[in-house]
């Protein structure tokens, strides 16, 4: 064991010799604590000082794939990651479980994801994501809520924000729709337009303008009694 500050604060070398419950095999350290509620290993760090402290740093030989756990004083939380540009994986039963790679993606089932969080399944079943609160109160929901901050602050009149909600548990309604003063809810089909509803609750089918009725549809064919006629705000047109 050595104090080497090149080395680390603990350095154990090949040749070690230890007793009780800590030994050494083909270069493996093995320490056992046998109390329940004694952690076999503690390592804290005892500075500060406003900037990010390892604690336990760890990686191949030569920290050409290096990473740390650590403690962030600035935001005063914990961390575990990668230092060098690798990806970080968390497995299960020593498969890879989820992935972090070095643009912030994450996957899930997927070790090369292409998205901000991409799932993935090779199962035959469906991939579920689930958002459930079991809370009984009238104000207990759940919700998706997507935002585009490319016209504004995301909590300004300039982002577009949408949402798909539970209203409540007591109601049992469900709601998708915008929250933004000038969004519009558009629908596709086969990656084409097919229907909007603008800030006015105005509907138009087969058009983006909505403006000329409640109801605007355009195109063939359809079925209408009194063909190319508003009747009540509904205008048809060909």
């Amino acid at each position: 064991i050595s104090d080497n500050e090149s080395a680390g604060i603990l350095a154990v070398d090949t040749g070690a010799t230890f007793g009780g419950n800590v030994t050494l095999s083909n270069g493996a350290l093995t320490i056992y604590e046998s109390a329940a509620t004694s952690p076999a290993i503690s390592a804290t760090s005892g500075w500060g000082g406003g900037v990010s402290n390892p604690i336990i740093n760890f990686g191949r030989t030569g920290s050409a794939v290096a990473g740390s756990i650590g403690y962030d004083d600035p935001s005063t939380c914990l961390y575990i990651g990668t230092t060098t540009s690798h990806k970080l994986k968390f497995r299960t039963n020593n498969v890879d479980a989820i992935t972090i790679d070095t643009s912030q993606k994450v996957g899930i089932g997927e070790t090369s994801p292409s998205a901000k969080l991409h799932v993935k399944s090779t199962a035959n079943a469906d991939v579920i994501f689930k958002l459930e609160n079991t809370n009984t109160g009238t104000s207990a929901g759940a919700k998706i809520e997507l935002i585009d901050d490319e016209g504004g602050s995301g909590s300004g009149a300039g982002a577009l924000r949408h949402s798909i909600s539970s209203i409540s548990q007591t109601v049992g309604n469900w709601i998708i729709g915008s929250g933004a003063a000038a969004g519009q809810l558009q629908f596709s089909t086969v990656d084409a337009f097919a229907m909007i509803i603008n800030e006015e609750q105005r509907v138009g089918i087969g058009t983006t303008s909505a403006y000329s009725g409640k109801l605007v549809v355009k195109g063939s064919p359809y079925v209408v009694t009194n063909s190319g006629q508003a009747i009540g705000g509904i205008d048809i047109t060909s």
